[in-house]
């Protein structure tokens, strides 16, 4: 942070003799220069010239552009949120996920039959019963939803319906080996660098350890996560996850604020 501030400091020393003068006054130029290059190491090589400073300052320049841009682009879902950013809650989450069902499984035939009674899907999933269907009003969302809950079944095999950005994802789990827990800490962070609200949680105790077993066995899969009932996504996954931390990004305002309706500030637990 020291380093970041003696940059910031060099930058309105040269600003305001820019101002002053029409131009950047060598002498302050020369005193913020030189304190960022005896203050700031990046890839552990010293800063040694003045194009290397330059080249830095374009750089800090164009990230807080794109900051800026992307902070527009989040304002309005942020207004309609009903929670704190960046702020601990305690909240009372049944998590569950498990993976998708493959092709060629008991249940594929009921899988397309849905399917293809809505005209297609502009995306399959090889391999995977998971398909992406435009929506650009939610009222395929509202049909899908009502036709699959009278659409049973097999023992073992689940159906997963939900909406983002438009788009109606379906599919079926496969139950036989979920992982099914409880979850009591979780946040809301924003990701200004990618343009994204992320809903951040946490697993405790040995369940750090079975969802680190579960994502191992799963490197390859399509897992998919429900909280609550609320289908969150159904990413691939690529690594085992531990730590016991998950995030899951782009949800609307409206399910994020589901997700937290009864929640309550950390502290206020505490305090119980």
């Amino acid at each position: 942070m020291t380093r970041l501030y003696l940059l910031l400091f060099s930058l309105i020393i040269s600003l305001c003799s820019l101002g002053a003068y029409g131009q950047i006054d060598s002498l302050s130029y020369a005193l913020g220069y030189r304190a960022a290059i005896d203050e700031m190491k990046f890839e552990n090589e010293l800063l040694k010239n003045e194009d290397d400073f330059k080249e830095y300052i374009r750089g800090v320049e164009d990230r807080s552009e794109k900051y800026d841009k992307n902070y527009d682009l989040l304002e309005e879902p942020i207004a309609k949120l009903d929670v704190i950013l960046e702020t601990p809650y305690y909240v009372n989450w049944d998590f569950m996920a498990a993976r998708v069902a493959k092709e060629q499984s008991p249940v594929t035939e009921t899988f397309y039959h849905v399917i293809n009674s809505y005209g297609g899907c502009e995306r399959y999933y090889p391999d995977f019963l998971m398909a992406q269907m435009a929506d650009e009003d939610g009222k395929l969302y509202e049909h899908i939803s009502a036709e699959i809950t009278e659409t049973p079944l097999p023992d073992g095999y689940q159906w997963f319906c939900g909406r983002k950005d438009n788009s109606v994802f379906i599919g079926i789990m496969d139950t036989a080996e979920s992982f099914i827990t409880e979850v009591h800490n979780a946040k809301v962070e924003v990701d200004t660098v990618n343009a994204v609200i992320n809903v951040v949680w946490n697993f405790e105790g040995a369940d750090v350890n079975k969802w680190a077993d579960f994502t191992q066995a799963n490197i390859g899969q399509h897992v998919a996560v429900e909280i609550n009932g609320i289908f969150i996504f159904a990413p691939k996954v690529n690594s085992q996850i531990t730590g016991g931390m998950c995030s899951a990004s782009d949800l609307s305002p409206e399910v994020i604020n589901t997700l937290f309706r009864d929640a309550k500030f950390t502290f206020e637990m505490q305090q119980e």
